[in-house]
């Protein structure tokens, strides 16, 4: 009896086992689709899916003719309506098992139209059905994580005007410039309140409240809608309750907002009541008011007269004297005058090998921009900052900068002219993904910072001239947050000065393409430019004007007091920043091989001149090739320093050797990977004399 019950148990714990390990095949009828002939010979319209499956299903519409696929994404009994895409193949996809629902194509691939689909499920053999239909391999589906997907859901409500935080903001300072007016007796408050049209802004703003409030849920479902397809949402309930909070606390600055104007309006009618009060009220401050300053004149008459013998003197002093740091100012309460513009000019850039020249109807036929002129630097900086990111292929995130720069207009034909000076990086608050780019808070004061030093140091008008950022393997495009970003950056004193770079830094030459203004207000898009723009070219012609354009006061000659010179080293020149780099490696202290001299060379009739613009213990610098070596020596020995930089004689063109006994820079030429042995071809300076020298250039 044990015996058998032993085998019922077993043989029952064998069939649930095989039982549960067995999962139900997914089949045509776990699949329901609703389609209507189309247009197209051959192909269908879909208009209606819904998930039957004990499991999520990922539902992929396919269009042989034009290789479109259209991946959409069904819980458990989901169901989804209203869809129109037209398609020849609908199949699903759930745990590796893949079941066609053909909208019938004939053997030959035509397409013959039927309104009734053939159906081929898992357990024919479907192979002959759909032999000409092409195997279309899903897509994957991308993660995107709660704070990526929030922080595009904030770009999203700032398109709309009235959740926009940026007329929130305009919006409260109008409504608090009512109130104040409205509590104010320099002002008629019901002539105010009609002109203004005060009642009807609050009760529209009252209406469009309420009905804002209704439409909360659907405003984030329309903006999740976006995500449907190729996407899962990272804790997705969690990111709901997120958005619901923030349209809420913007629905909310908006209510206090209504509340204080409706609270000022009730105070103002309540007042206005009872105009006998009014007056009567307005009569008794007067007065009051009168008395005592007439108390006042009095006293004071009275000291004035007092401590000062001669009134004549006293009355004669004049008002607008200056104020003696003894004395006290009046601090007058209200609008700041704006500030006044610097001088306007960018007459050195015109026509300087330093600035690349941009005609913008070049680009696009209809620009507020008349023309760009791009510093050389400026383009180095922009193209070694995505330089870095291309060092690591694995995250290919957008980035960007600021650039700041000058600008004209010109009254005639109410055009610009800007300059690209400067690039700002953004603060370690700075947030760059794949999709998203947010530059933060910090870039704001860095930005303020140095545009206060600029016009300060300069006096003239520098401001934000153009944003840069890139599209890594996105192409080049200006999307409608772009377009958002870009009207938010603008600045009053000038409108439409401001353009915008965008690369694609995964192409070869690194597209680039260049947005501006319209003279409407519009910005240009993708469609309308004419031409696009390599930052690979921008750079080379920018490391090649560099070099063209150096100017020789800015640079110390080593071999100046040479006897003799050879044309493999015919010069070395220092600039401030590489005298100021060997004094400090120089206090040091150190002996031995210390640092490399890097800059480039230019040739000159036959003769190489190298121009050294940094010394760094880097083996490698962006833009530059290693010159030199710069070594710290008890004595100036030959043998010595050979056995210092035998490693690198092959590579550079002379050793600056710093002896700190005798305070003395020599400079040795290096001829045929070998160090000069005549000391006719040496240069002698004093470091000292160099760091004078540098002094004096600042």
């Amino acid at each position: 009896m044990n015996n058998i019950a032993k085998r019922f148990i077993i043989s029952l714990l064998a069939t649930v086992i095989v039982t549960v390990g067995m999962a139900r095949e997914l089949t045509t009828k776990d699949i329901s689709v609703r389609y209507e002939k189309s247009d197209h010979p051959g192909r269908f319209r879909v208009t209606y899916i819904k998930n039957n499956y004990d499991k999520r299903v990922t539902v992929f519409i396919a269009n042989e003719f034009d290789d479109n696929v259209t991946p959409i994404h069904l819980g458990i009994g989901e169901e989804r309506a209203g869809i129109d895409l037209t398609c020849t193949v609908v199949r699903a996809l759930a745990d590796g098992e893949t079941v066609y629902v053909v909208l019938r194509n004939d053997k030959k691939g035509k397409g013959k139209e039927s309104e009734k689909p053939a159906v081929a499920s898992q357990k024919q053999d479907n192979s002959q059905t759909v032999a000409n239909i092409k195997d279309v391999t899903p897509p994957p589906v991308k993660l995107i994580k709660k704070d990526t997907l929030l922080s595009k859901y904030i770009l999203y409500l700032e398109d709309n005007p009235f959740l926009s935080r940026k007329n929130i903001e305009e919006d409260s300072i109008k409504v608090q410039d009512f109130v104040d007016k409205l509590s104010s007796n320099s002002v008629n408050r019901a002539d105010f309140i009609r002109e203004n049209h005060i009642v009807s802004f609050s009760d529209s703003l009252k209406e469009t409240l309420g009905n804002y409030e209704q439409l909360k849920e659907e405003i984030i479902a329309v903006f999740l809608k976006r995500y449907e397809v190729g996407y899962e949402i990272e804790q997705h309930k969690e990111c709901e309750d997120s958005m619901n909070a923030i349209i809420s606390q913007r629905l909310g600055l908006r209510m206090a907002m209504q509340s204080r104007l409706q609270n000022a309006l009730s105070e103002s009618q309540a007042t206005s009541t009872d105009p006998s009060l009014k007056i009567s009220w307005l009569t008794v401050s007067v007065s009051t008011a009168l008395l005592l300053l007439l108390v006042a004149l009095l006293v004071w008459y009275h000291k004035v007269n007092k401590k000062y013998t001669n009134v004549n003197r006293v009355r004669g002093k004049s008002n607008n004297s200056p104020v003696s740091s003894g004395e006290s100012t009046i601090v007058v309460v209200g609008s700041p005058k704006p500030l006044a513009l610097k001088r306007q000019d960018i007459s050195d850039v015109v026509g300087s090998e330093a600035y690349m020249k941009i005609d913008c109807s070049e680009i696009c036929t209809d620009t507020a921009v008349r023309t760009m002129y791009l510093k050389n630097s400026c383009i180095k900086d922009i193209y070694n900052m995505y330089a870095d990111d291309l060092r690591d292929p694995e995250k290919m995130n957008e980035d960007g900068c600021m650039v700041i720069g000058r600008w004209v207009k010109d009254e005639k034909s109410g055009k610009y002219d800007v300059t690209l000076e400067e690039i700002v990086r953004p603060g370690d608050d700075a947030i760059f993904s794949e999709y998203e780019l947010n530059f933060g808070g910090k870039i704001k004061l860095k930005l303020s910072d140095r545009l206060r030093r600029l016009r300060r140091d300069t006096d003239m008008q520098y401001d934000l001239t153009c944003w840069v950022h890139s599209h890594p393997g996105l192409g080049v495009f200006f999307s409608s947050a772009d377009s958002n970003v870009h009207q938010q950056l603008s600045r009053p004193s000038c409108p439409m000065a401001l353009t915008a770079m965008v690369i694609d830094i995964l192409t070869p030459e690194q597209e680039t393409g260049i947005f501006t203004f319209k003279p409407d207000g519009s910005i240009n898009s993708k469609t309308e430019l004419k031409r696009m723009y390599s930052l690979e070219e921008m750079y080379k012609w920018a490391v090649d004007s560099t070099r063209r354009t150096i100017r020789p006061d800015d640079y110390f000659g080593t071999l100046g007091k040479a006897t003799k010179h050879r044309n493999e080293c015919y010069g070395v020149e220092l600039s401030n920043g590489a005298v100021i780099d060997m004094a400090l490696l120089a206090a040091e202290q150190r002996s031995g091989f210390v640092a490399i001299a890097h800059g480039f060379v230019i040739e000159k009739d036959g003769r190489f001149i190298s121009i050294v613009n940094t010394v760094t213990t880097e083996q490698s610098v962006a833009d530059e090739e290693a010159q030199g070596c710069f070594v710290v020596a008890s004595h100036c020995s030959i043998p010595t320093v050979r056995r210092t930089v035998t490693a690198y004689l092959d590579k550079v063109r002379f050793i600056l050797v710093y002896t700190a006994a005798d305070d003395l820079l020599t400079t040795i030429p290096v001829v045929d990977h070998e160090l000069c042995g005549d000391e006719d071809f040496y240069g002698e300076q004093k470091l000292e004399d160099l760091k004078i020298w540098t002094k004096r250039r600042r």
